[in-house]
């Protein structure tokens, strides 16, 4: 990732399970002038409902409950829960179905995020609004899994060394000359 918005993330909370040396997001105040820190995103309840129905065919996630997803409306998307690191962990979206009877369906912001596209959906860092249309306004750019690429930038214009850098960003790796 390019721009972690201040906090990294565990790669559990973005690929579903963890890896060795990954115990703790780290703060990062280094990253704050990066030209992507801030981003926003307007899609119509139709374009939204075409993205998720589209994701959610594309990975196998969407639940039995809402086959069929066609022919239904998207009603609202909100967020339900945040994560310890800043970013969506859970959203909640409401369906109305062909019969009339409304249903609803969690999945994460990452998911999201994947679905609509990493160019256009920057990172699982944000806030989303209904008014005629979802308004997304986020922060930073990417996953946010591991060194922060501005973060590491801002601490070497700092003066930081690499060792320095590299054990901001994995406090829980051993580094050692392997030659």
């Amino acid at each position: 990732h390019s721009t972690c918005a201040g906090r990294t993330e565990l790669p559990e909370h973005v690929w579903g399970r963890s890896y060795p040396g990954f115990r703790q997001g780290v703060a990062c105040p280094f990253c704050a002038r990066s030209p992507v820190m801030n981003w926003s995103l307007e899609l119509s309840p139709d374009e939204l409902a075409r993205v998720i129905r589209r994701g959610a065919a594309g990975d196998g996630t969407l639940p039995a409950s809402l086959q069929g997803l066609r022919g239904t409306e998207l009603l609202s998307l909100s967020i339900g829960r945040m994560g310890l690191e800043g970013r969506v962990a859970q959203l909640i979206s409401r369906w109305r179905m062909p019969s009339g009877q409304v249903r609803e369906w969690s999945f994460s912001g990452a998911r999201l995020r994947d679905w609509i596209g990493p160019a256009r959906f920057r990172s699982a860092a944000f806030s989303v609004a209904q008014a005629g249309f979802f308004r997304f306004e986020g922060r930073g750019n990417g996953h946010g899994v591991g060194l922060c690429q501005y973060g590491a930038k801002g601490m070497g214009e700092k003066g930081y060394s690499m060792v320095a850098i590299l054990k901001h960003y994995y406090p829980d790796a051993v580094l050692r000359r392997l030659w």
